[in-house]
């Protein structure tokens, strides 16, 4: 498993209801990229953003949402064929079922400040198949008025979200690890 900060786990939580300048996520800037393991192996992939917003007071993260179109999943590590068949098979009804649940967001509960400059705790309510968990997850933070750069990694558990598939450790070879890796680069600016 690639290394990550742990990630907490529990239920969905309140969403603030703030106003304050409002940042819209880069599409183009930001990134979504995921490692998935087995003991013979890993395989890498990408997510595009859709949409997302942060909403900033007292230059403080206040709130924010974000869009995650699940039809974007790029595997990229083999060659083509092994890639659209990689993709059609992560996009089935076995990891995301991505024809009933083409979309998941991510919602901010809290962001609060850690022992070092820039450092973060961040967190809030994952929606993926239609099942709401509330993640925390340490970021590396730079912002001001005018533009928010945002860095995590961190391991997430999959089956959480119903991912089930493959993670029954008597396969063997045919193992696929619970929890994903996930590395996300979030510019947004006015």
């Amino acid at each position: 498993m690639p290394k990550g900060d742990a990630t907490i786990v529990t239920d969905a939580r309140e969403i603030n209801k703030t106003e304050g300048i409002v940042l819209k996520a880069d599409t183009a800037q930001s990134s979504i990229e995921c490692i998935g393991t087995k003991p013979a192996g890993r395989h890498h992939g990408t997510f595009k953003l859709q949409d997302g917003l942060v909403q900033v007071v007292d230059n403080k993260i206040a709130s924010g949402y974000f869009t995650i179109d699940i039809n974007t999943l790029k595997p990229d590590d083999q060659k083509a064929r092994g890639n659209a068949m990689l993709q059609k098979h992560l996009l089935s009804d076995d990891f995301f079922d991505a024809v009933k649940f083409p979309l998941a967001s991510f919602a901010i509960t809290d962001v609060q400040p850690i022992d070092k400059p820039n450092e973060y705790m961040v967190s809030g309510n994952l929606t993926m198949k239609e099942i709401t968990k509330n993640i925390s997850f340490p970021a590396r933070i730079k912002m001001n008025e005018k533009i928010i750069v945002a860095d995590a990694l961190f391991n997430m558990d999959r089956t959480f979200w119903n991912m089930h598939y493959g993670s029954d450790n008597s396969l063997g070879d045919w193992f696929i690890r619970p929890n994903v890796n996930i590395k996300l680069h979030l510019v947004a600016h006015q």
